[in-house]
């Protein structure tokens, strides 16, 4: 075959994308659905942390990206396909010197197959960054970190709550470290039994019926503090944490723990954030000169991708900014360790693990139950003082 003729021998085997088999009305199909499958995988990004829907979005995601987007694609492969015939002919109205011992029909197949091929190659480039950008984000942490804090936030975990946590450490340290002289000043009820019955009742009466009186003594005690409403008080001198409470700090500390296995998402983020920009100004060149309207619904599409992409890393690394930074607004001021835990002295056990919460999470319910246990055991080192002769 000489360069003025054109081969037909073979046409059986030629690829499904080479421009001898293209079908316009299978082109504009084929590019309509893929916008659809790009903008599909963009509103499922959007939504995909409040509507809780990671395991759909990420296979929609990782299909696009990896298929579409790539080597396998309709555009790079009709590309790659029919690069060894129209590379030297990327204008409209060139072509080789066997076109004119072309049939009508291949004329005109070659003429649209040509004009693709020059609208295909505008996407050949902002295609593969934004495969790139999708290969590359970290997207299952960066939705578990917004998912957490969605969580968090929705069953009301309050600055409130952090600061009625942290204002019962100091209770319970104050309560703990209070001198005795102080606290045998607050002992009225069991002054005022020792006084109407001593000398009335056996020794052995008058201790029982004296050491329950220093009991609610010590249980009026702690109702004078906030932590109050955070504690039982039983009538045997101990003390638990409230059930509902209890199984809050538990909730809690299981998410914070979480967060705090989280990989780092920072410079996923930034990455991202740092390549869509670039990516938009690619495509928005590419709308300029496309001059077919199917090339042109692919090209909006991956704008409101990018779009998509843009707000999700800005909302993921907002989340991880504010649990760096600390933030003492909810749910990010509990990964703050709890300024009181500088005050803690100990006594009566109360030394809860005091680690912090962004390596390992809070330990709220542990801190609770340490605390209840050294209510407990002051309460009843309260009870065995005052009128030793009794005991």
């Amino acid at each position: 075959m000489t360069t003025n003729e054109y081969d037909f021998t073979n046409e059986q085997d030629l690829a499904p994308d080479s421009w001898e088999n293209i079908n316009a009305d299978q082109v504009k199909s084929t590019l309509n659905d893929l916008a659809r499958r790009i903008e599909t995988v963009a509103g499922l990004l959007e939504k995909m942390v409040v509507n809780n829907d990671y395991d759909k979005t990420s296979k929609e995601f990782d299909k696009l990206w990896m298929n579409d987007l790539g080597a396998g694609g309709f555009v790079t492969s009709f590309y790659n396909t029919n690069t060894s015939t129209f590379s030297e002919f990327r204008n409209a109205g060139m072509a080789p010197p066997w076109y004119s011992t072309l049939t009508p029909e291949k004329k005109k197949a070659f003429d649209t197959a040509q004009q693709y091929f020059i609208d295909a190659h505008w996407f050949v480039k902002p295609m593969e960054e934004i495969r790139e950008i999708m290969m590359l984000l970290p997207i299952k942490n960066a939705f578990r970190f917004m998912r957490l804090t969605l969580n968090l936030d929705e069953l009301g975990f309050s600055e409130e709550l952090y600061h009625k946590i942290n204002q019962d450490v100091l209770d319970v340290t104050s309560i703990t470290n209070k001198s005795w002289v102080v606290l045998e000043s607050h002992a009225y009820q069991a002054t005022r039994y020792y006084q109407q019955n001593g000398g009335t009742m056996s020794r052995d009466r008058l201790n029982e019926g004296y050491r329950q009186a220093r009991m609610k003594d010590h249980q009026l005690e702690v109702d004078s503090y906030r932590l109050k409403d955070r504690f039982i008080a039983h009538s045997n001198g101990t003390y638990t944490v409230e059930p509902g409470f209890l199984a809050d700090m538990k909730v809690l500390d299981k998410y914070t723990e979480q967060i705090a296995l989280l990989d780092n998402i920072e410079e996923g983020m930034k990455d991202t954030l740092s390549r869509c920009p670039r990516v938009i100004e690619t495509l928005n060149e590419v709308r300029k000169n496309v001059q077919t309207g199917n090339f042109l619904v692919v090209a909006d599409a991956l704008i409101v991708l990018n779009r998509a992409l843009i707000d999700y890393c800005e909302g993921g690394l907002n989340v991880w900014t504010c649990y760096k930074n600390r933030d003492t607004d909810a749910p990010y001021c509990f990964i703050r360790k709890l300024p009181a835990y500088s005050n803690m002295t100990g006594y009566y056990g109360f030394s809860p693990i005091t680690s912090d919460p962004w390596l390992d999470g809070t330990r709220f319910y542990d801190l609770y139950l340490c605390a209840a246990k050294a209510l407990s055991s002051h309460c009843k080192d309260f009870m065995r003082r005052g009128h030793s002769e009794l005991l």
